[in-house]
């Protein structure tokens, strides 16, 4: 049985799936369609130099043609670009495989990017609260540093 973590922080909209586990054994995994290869790979970026380290970064790229990614991340060895010939979200992200020994799954927007000390913050969140169920955070403007949405405003973050 998993569990189901929602964190938004920064730009971003995570999922993050548990296996009943306070080790941070964890992959970020990323989706992609017809967006932007800049913020593309910002968001690889943020998840690669995480400070806890993820087992992987996984880019499920649902573009017709493959993004074309710069060597600083396709020479990751954590990184895993996989394409894939669905148009939904959701079928896309279902297609993954999870690799063994992985506990915690976190879901990318491929505009969105972790702050840089996400993980630190994750990993504190998940040993300080061992039976988590369900976490929301929130979406804050890099721009104006604000919520984009009153939904926004009135949830948890991992602040």
């Amino acid at each position: 049985m998993h569990n189901l973590f929602i964190f938004e922080s920064v730009v971003i909209i995570q999922i993050i799936i548990s296996i009943n586990s306070i080790q941070m054994k964890y992959i970020v995994v990323t989706n992609t369609i017809n967006r932007n290869k800049d913020l593309v790979e910002r968001s690889l970026l943020a998840s690669l130099n995480q400070p806890i380290k993820p087992a992987f970064v996984v880019l499920i790229d649902q573009n017709e043609l493959p993004l074309a990614l710069d060597k600083q991340i396709t020479a990751n060895t954590v990184f895993i670009h996989e394409s894939v010939n669905v148009k939904s979200v959701s079928a896309a992200r279902n297609s993954l495989n999870i690799p063994q020994g992985i506990e915690w799954i976190i879901f990318c927007d491929d505009d969105g990017y972790m702050a840089k000390n996400y993980s630190e913050i994750l990993e504190e969140k998940i040993q300080s609260n061992p039976g988590i169920e369900i976490l929301a955070g929130k979406i804050i403007r890099e721009d104006t540093n604000t919520h984009y949405t009153i939904r926004h405003k009135n949830f948890n973050s991992l602040k």
